[in-house]
């Protein structure tokens, strides 16, 4: 069985090439003497050389943890019948080849009996 492709390898998009991230929290401000308020701080480097800083709170960060794991696992369902279809079109453009072939040799032996 093929594998499909890697992914860093697809034109024109770049793909993550480093991933930082650390939790903070604020213990107080200016305004609230006491927050406790955690956030997460994920600074993403792409291989086009973009950076990306992100900070969400617990919660948000959590909603997008979920939403990618889910999206993980439709992927891993998908990869087997994507691999499956793409073997298909091999055996049909395959086949397609030795019917053409043998249209071109009936059609060179149908010309030489006239």
């Amino acid at each position: 069985m093929e594998s499909l492709p890697d992914p860093s390898s697809a034109v024109g998009l770049p793909h993550l090439e480093d991933l930082r991230w650390r939790v903070e929290v604020t213990l107080s401000s200016s305004t609230v003497s006491r927050v406790l308020r955690p956030t997460v701080l994920m600074r993403m480097k792409l291989s086009d050389g973009r950076i990306h800083l992100v900070e969400l709170p617990v919660d948000k960060f959590h909603e997008l943890r979920h939403a990618v794991a889910r999206s993980l696992h439709e992927m891993e369902t998908v990869a087997p019948k994507v691999e499956a279809a793409a073997i298909a079109s091999k055996k049909v453009a395959t086949n397609w080849t030795k019917v053409e072939a043998v249209g071109t040799l009936a059609g060179r032996l149908n010309a030489k009996g006239k």
